[in-house]
């Protein structure tokens, strides 16, 4: 099997590049199969090595997207969490991100990641089902919490996430197939 450095022999890279590479190797197996599979992926992270990935950078990645179906989702959502973890673990494993760095960048990664989704989900949903309305005929929308590690903001790479989905108010979609505000949220 090739190495990363091996792979990347077209690139010119600085001594200290090739240092941060070269630990990747040693420590991150999960980076290292994330870069040997995606070029484009190792020249992202070199280009911005020094830069912590933050918030306003991930919903920028995600505007460029083009998010149709739920297919073009989970590949946009896995797509922003390559690059994420990739710069993330390098900047970590490199010293040159805190574990503050970290907890917030993986926080931040999960909180965009279910709310991108709840919010092409329902947009979809309601092309077909119509809006979820309270029987007094206000919109409901689902609401999603974040408790634990996620809830204060300390996930780590090896977080997993308890959320707690919920919505206001009893009541029924205004389209033309209408299902009930509990139908909808659990679709």
């Amino acid at each position: 099997m090739l190495t990363l450095l091996e792979t990347s022999k077209n690139l010119t890279l600085t001594s200290l590049e090739i240092s941060y590479l070269q630990r990747l190797e040693t420590c991150s197996p999960f980076v290292m199969r994330l870069l040997l599979k995606d070029l484009d992926l190792l020249a992202d992270l070199l280009k911005n090595i020094q830069q912590p990935y933050t918030l306003a950078n991930m919903q920028s990645f995600l505007v460029t997207q083009t998010i149709v179906d739920e297919i073009s989702l989970k590949k946009s959502l896995r797509k922003l969490r390559s690059q994420v973890m990739a710069r993330m673990i390098t900047r970590d494993l490199n010293g040159l991100a805190d574990l503050q760095e970290v907890m917030l960048t993986t926080s931040n990664l999960a909180e965009i990641t279910v709310n991108t989704a709840i919010q092409y989900s329902s947009a979809w949903l309601q092309a077909h089902y119509g809006v979820p309305m309270s029987k007094a005929g206000e919109q409901q929308t689902l609401i999603a919490v974040g408790m634990g590690k996620l809830g204060g903001y300390e996930l780590n790479v090896s977080s997993d996430i308890d959320l707690i989905f919920s919505f206001e108010q009893d009541g029924e979609t205004n389209g033309e197939s209408v299902i009930s505000n509990q139908d909808f949220f659990n679709k």
